[in-house]
């Protein structure tokens, strides 16, 4: 299936290179709109709805961009409040340091996730010689620790209740994009999510 839209969208690469299926691609846009009008006017496409494509599509939202339409394999997460959460099995945390929490202030995404998030004031090391270390962190921001899909759960909780124009469709994965047109073409595959979590 080719998605079909008047302009052909934007593409914004988000997430892992695909360097298996012969083409890699660093995160970035192929064409920059101009001003506020271009920016409304132009279809963006954002492939990869983790934390970086959330926040992607977030950020293009803020700026003006008013048809932005995010696709990811894998099936809608569980809401942030969901029991799922306690499973240690679906744990994949990830610390987010000073950068991280700005950029998450600046696109109104902190409260969100800090609510779902704990602090980590230090740290301990246990080496083979003797008594661990206690580090205490001096920093200014305190590192904030959640599971990588919960931020997930978060960003698109907050883009759906702040962006609800922006679309996001799960469970659709991009095979290939075609660079032969004026405007990239996506070709598009509604996969199962047995297939998204074998991918």
């Amino acid at each position: 299936m080719a998605l079909a839209a008047a302009p052909p969208p934007l593409l914004v690469t988000a997430g892992p290179k695909q360097v298996a299926r012969g083409w890699s691609f660093p995160a970035r846009s192929t064409r920059a709109a101009q001003g506020s009008e271009g920016a409304a006017a132009t279809s963006v496409a954002v492939v990869g709805a983790g934390p970086v494509g959330l926040l992607t599509a977030l950020a293009l939202a803020r700026r003006g961009f008013r048809k932005v339409r995010v696709l990811d394999r894998l099936p809608e997460p569980p809401a942030p409040d969901a029991s799922v959460w306690g499973d240690p099995d679906r744990s994949y945390n990830l610390g987010i340091g000073g950068r991280g929490q700005r950029a998450l202030i600046k696109f109104g995404a902190f409260d969100r996730v800090d609510r779902w998030s704990k602090t980590v004031v230090g740290r301990k090391d246990w080496s083979g010689e003797g008594e661990p270390k206690v580090t205490i962190n001096k920093r200014r921001f305190l590192t904030k620790v959640i599971a990588r899909d919960r931020l997930s759960s978060c960003l698109y909780e907050e883009l759906r209740e702040s962006y609800p124009d922006v679309e996001v469709q799960f469970s659709t994965e991009c095979t290939g994009v075609d660079f032969a047109h004026p405007r990239p073409r996506l070709s598009l595959r509604n996969c199962t999510a047995q297939e998204a979590e074998e991918g």
